[in-house]
């Protein structure tokens, strides 16, 4: 396989990860994310744009478009009036096909459901989460799952942790190449190592949940400013003791095992009761003596998430 990949290269040079033993103990998970998470194309529209694109809602068929990769963060999505709307015309579709135009509006239904939108190209892997019917330009890829809203949203989570970033970049599905601004495919992000451990995925996809509701807030006071990173940050702390259970209980830095009572959100709940809810949470878990806390503080002490988190450059 290595010989494959050498040959492809036109410098004909070999990449060797300088990180092997880590990547190797992420690499023993037993499944991957196309286990977890089907992922396609957006929509490609040929060019056609008068066609399927409009600056305005112009009829009820009509819904919002994301045109391209800077619309995409982690866990949320910013689409403004110049990103305009779009109409999923499948007539149309077929009629441009048999004049000769080369597009592929995909399956309708992937939009109809929660979805992720992933950028193809980004510095770093990230995926948003959406529950509306939006269309997406080619460059996003779009992530569905069958298994329900906790493994979409854990798959969130997982694509915007730093594990899977230094994984991606480290592996090469996370690709320079001769493009400005690195580049990955579906095929790359299928073959990611994941967990299936329904309790964690549980635990992931609820923290993942208080993000993606508190990125979409506009917060005036600081110390609500600070809740969205502080539970990404546990985020990542989790997805540590995911793939490296032994090393964080080597040097007992855990963070499940201490989140103690996480409360759910449901759909009949208001935006007051959700924000109460991550407030709570916020507080007892930031508190300067909770062992979370403490241990998120020292977790880049561990040499190895040292070299993730990039703390380590001389490794």
């Amino acid at each position: 396989e290595n010989i494959a990949v050498f040959k492809k290269n036109k410098k004909l040079e070999f990449h060797i990860p300088k990180n092997d033993g880590l990547l190797d103990l992420i690499d023993a998970a037993p499944s991957i994310l196309s286990d977890v998470l089907t992922i396609n194309r957006g929509v490609n529209i040929g060019g056609c744009f008068d066609i399927f694109l409009s600056e305005r809602k112009s009829t009820v068929k009509h819904f919002k478009y994301l045109s391209g990769t800077k619309c995409v963060k982690p866990y949320f999505y910013e689409w403004a009036e110049s990103d305009g709307y779009m109409i999923f015309d499948e007539k149309k579709e077929k009629e441009l096909r048999s004049q000769g135009k080369t597009l592929a509006l995909g399956n309708h239904e992937r939009y109809l459901q929660p979805k992720l939108f992933i950028p193809e190209s980004a510095q770093t892997i990230m995926s948003a989460f959406s529950d509306e019917q939006i269309y997406s330009a080619y460059g996003l890829l779009v992530g569905t799952s069958d298994l329900g809203a906790n493994y979409l949203k854990y798959s969130c989570a997982l694509l915007n942790s730093k594990l899977i970033t230094f994984y991606s970049i480290q592996r090469e599905i996370l690709r320079k190449g001769n493009k400005a601004t690195p580049h990955v495919g579906v095929k790359g992000l299928n073959g990611i190592p994941v967990y299936k451990d329904k309790d964690i995925i549980a635990k992931i996809a609820n923290i993942a949940d208080f993000i993606i509701y508190l990125k979409k807030q506009n917060f005036s006071n600081p110390s609500d400013q600070l809740m969205p990173p502080y539970f990404e940050q546990i985020i990542d702390g989790m997805v540590y003791e995911l793939y490296f259970p032994e090393l964080i209980k080597k040097h007992k830095r855990e963070i499940i095992r201490h989140l103690g009572d996480l409360p759910e959100f449901t759909d009949k709940m208001s935006d007051v009761q959700k924000m109460k809810i991550c407030k709570t949470v916020f507080n007892r878990l930031n508190d300067r003596d909770h062992q979370v806390r403490v241990n998120l503080f020292y977790m880049n002490s561990i040499p190895e998430i040292a070299i993730i988190e990039g703390k380590n450059e001389n490794n």
